[in-house]
């Protein structure tokens, strides 16, 4: 698990802070890989979770550092005003100033089973901290994915309108000839006109939708937009021929989110047996240390003048001693119980999140595939459309059908190609999402 993860932050901790959040001067093409990769250098949310890994990984040489001897030192000066002190009916103290001064090194350790098992649950967090890492790739992708593929629909669907514009002004120059020639109305002239500025608005607005998916498309990847960029990704459409049973299997070996409960439980798994070692056997403690002192009058002369570095070297001692708690109020009991549980509840996270790959897997393919087979339909619908705007016009144009029967022929295909525009682009959104889902590129 961890040497898959490790690679996908690896790249970026090669670079240094500043060139991960530089953006490109100017961008006037982007692919849909490009997109992503520029996503998992500047997306914030995914440098947080890497940035959240990084801190982890260092739990795991505090956990190993945990087994050798913990050192101290101290060094300490002091000063007392020399003035007569009353102590069970005796006078004491200095008629001087005193000054002092001390040093002290200490060395100890301590070891439980706990600590023997820290190693194992730092690198057990370390896993899930690489489970987030994929997870947010995962989702980063699947994200830029389905807003790159909204984009460029928005751009697709602006240059139908601009077609459409096209088509309603040659309505108009129809319309305009028979009343010339007597067989039209003006009425049909001006329905052509509404039609023709509708159209035209409809275009302006379809443009306008179009940047503002690109806008979204790069607020997504971290970067600011960047105007008049040519989305050049379109991805064909084939007819999905996965099996069921191969996804499956895939998903339950590289779905991210499945990785991340599975680091999870393996993560609680530990924490009970610490939970339970730290309530029922004993730790062990030692410690040891030397140290020194000196204390001066600020009168003294000759060799009494000790302060402040000519210590007087105290006794070196060694401490050793086991300790485990016998009754502390059912507080360890409580505490293993809630560690059995949140076991319990991440081995149940787990069964749940199967159950939901599972099932996400098998109704996205099947969206998959019915997005595919609408498509087809789709297709003959446009052209039986096509051809009968065909035929409306040239009926329109020796005066065998009316100006309405012209206007529902264009309106009809109109309505055509704008389903095949999104059943086309909803197939490539499912595609992303089955991807996400399954945890590796299909395509």
């Amino acid at each position: 698990m961890r040497k898959l993860t490790l690679a996908l932050p690896a790249l970026l901790f090669a670079l240094p802070i500043g060139a991960q959040n530089a953006a490109p001067e100017r961008i006037t093409t982007l692919t849909l890989d490009e997109a992503v990769s520029l996503a998992t250098r500047n997306n914030p949310a995914y440098l947080e979770a890497i940035n959240s890994r990084r801190s982890t990984a260092l739990g795991v040489r505090t956990a190993y550092g945990a087994f050798f001897p913990r050192i101290s030192s101290n060094l300490g000066f002091s000063w007392r005003e020399g003035l007569p002190v009353q102590f069970e009916g005796q006078t004491i103290g200095a008629a001087s100033n005193v000054l002092g001064s001390s040093y002290g090194i200490n060395i100890g350790v301590g070891y439980s089973l706990a600590s023997f098992l820290q190693p194992k649950q730092a690198n057990a967090q370390l896993d899930q901290a690489d489970a987030n890492v994929a997870a947010s790739q995962s989702a980063l992708r699947q994200n830029v994915t389905v807003q790159y593929f909204t984009a460029v629909q928005a751009v697709k669907n602006a240059d139908l309108q601009d077609t459409l514009i096209k088509s309603q002004d040659l309505q108009l120059q129809f319309a305009s000839a028979r009343e010339r020639v007597g067989s039209g109305t003006p009425l049909d002239t001006k329905t052509a006109e509404v039609n023709l500025g509708r159209q035209r608005l409809a275009a302006i607005r379809a443009h306008n939708s179009a940047e503002v998916e690109k806008v979204k498309l790069f607020e997504l990847i971290g970067i600011p937009a960047t105007a008049d960029v040519q989305l050049t990704t379109d991805l064909p459409v084939t007819e999905p021929k996965f099996n069921l049973q191969d996804l499956l299997s895939d998903a339950k070996s590289h779905n991210s989110t499945l990785q991340l409960n599975r680091a999870q439980q393996r993560s609680a798994e530990i924490g009970k047996k610490q939970t339970s070692g730290n309530g029922y056997i004993p730790s062990f403690n030692m410690s040891t240390g030397i140290g020194g002192y000196t204390n001066m009058n600020t009168d003294a002369t000759g060799a009494s003048r000790t302060w402040p570095f000519s210590f007087t070297r105290q006794a070196m001692n060694v401490s050793a001693g086991f300790s485990l708690t016998i009754w502390d109020g059912f507080s360890r009991e409580q505490n293993v119980e809630a560690a059995a549980i949140r076991l319990s509840n991440a081995q149940q996270e787990v069964r749940r999140t199967e159950l939901n790959v599972s099932t996400t897997v098998s109704s996205l393919l099947s969206e998959l595939t019915l997005d595919w087979r609408a498509i087809q339909l789709q297709l003959q619908i446009v052209e039986s459309a096509r051809q009968a705007l065909l035929l409306a016009q040239n009926r329109y144009q020796i005066g065998s059908t009316a100006f309405t029967d012209l206007s529902l022929a264009l309106d009809a295909f109109q309505r055509e190609q704008n389903t095949l525009l999104n059943d086309t682009y909803t197939y490539h959104r499912t595609f992303a999402q089955l991807e996400a889902v399954v945890g590796r590129p299909l395509r």
